[in-house]
């Protein structure tokens, strides 16, 4: 029987520490920790803002992909309707 406390004992002692190491270890941890946390914020404001550009620019450029074709289109039918007046006239 104090064979057996004496081995409890030993290992709630190594239990300790370990726990001490584990907790000496979060503390030195801590200043990384909060460094990269600093760090993530800023990032996380600017990919926020670069989806909100990326998002309008995309609109931007579709409404006028959408306007150049509309253009595209007035034109060749103005081509057709002039080749439409003068292209009888020449035959």
């Amino acid at each position: 029987m104090l064979g057996q406390l004496k081995m409890l004992k030993i290992k709630y002692e190594e239990a300790v520490e370990a726990r001490k190491k584990t907790q000496n270890d979060i503390k030195s941890f801590r200043p990384d920790v909060d460094k990269a946390i600093s760090a993530k914020i800023p990032l996380e404001k600017q990919l926020e803002n670069l989806e909100v550009e990326l998002a309008f620019l995309q609109r931007v450029h579709k409404e006028e992909r959408i306007e150049s074709i509309k253009l595209e289109v007035k034109m060749t039918k103005d081509k057709i309707a002039f080749a439409g007046i003068s292209g009888p006239a020449e035959c």
